[in-house]
């Protein structure tokens, strides 16, 4: 699926969704990399879900857990526009995952599975990075979840997930 638009009268915007049905350029297989591994440092798939646990900041006992169906990664091209008019000669990318559903586990029982506001059903958007590929050099990236909890995220062993 591909789409062109304007981003805010500053870029413009290659989306593509990862389902197999197009190649990926290299950056692009790059940028996709680089997030999946930050996203997998703190999620583990178990079964036909992935799951990630909660510690307070400060240390100590879990106090829960999110889970969410497979994800389904969007690979956005963003192309700044510089003064002059002319485009950055370092690429960037726009990663964001997205799920169907997720629920979490609070106070020792699982919440009801959430889909999301009507306008986000079945395409929630949980985590997303900006990913920078200059000419030469290490790529740079910044992410940022949209699970909102208090505590670290660090990924479990499947076998201390609470059933339900």
């Amino acid at each position: 699926m591909k789409r062109f638009g304007i981003c805010v009268a500053l870029c413009v915007v290659f989306a593509h969704f990862t389902n197999g049905a197009e190649q990926l350029t290299p950056n692009a297989q790059r940028a996709l990399k680089v997030v999946q591994d930050e996203f997998t440092h703190s999620w583990a798939q178990c079964g036909d879900t992935v799951v990630t646990q909660v510690f307070p900041h400060a240390g100590g006992e879990s106090f829960g857990f999110h889970q969410m169906e497979l994800v389904l990664w969007q690979i956005e091209a963003v192309y700044p526009l510089s003064s002059d008019g002319k485009g950055s000669k370092e690429k960037i990318y726009q990663v964001s995952a997205y799920t169907p559903r997720y629920h979490s586990w609070i106070g020792g029982t699982w919440t009801p599975w959430n889909t999301g506001m009507p306008w986000e059903e079945g395409k929630i958007e949980i985590f997303n990075a900006r990913v920078t590929i200059p000419e030469k050099g290490l790529s740079t990236h910044a992410s940022q979840y949209f699970i909102f909890t208090y505590g670290a995220f660090r990924k479990p062993l499947c076998k201390n997930i609470p059933s339900g």
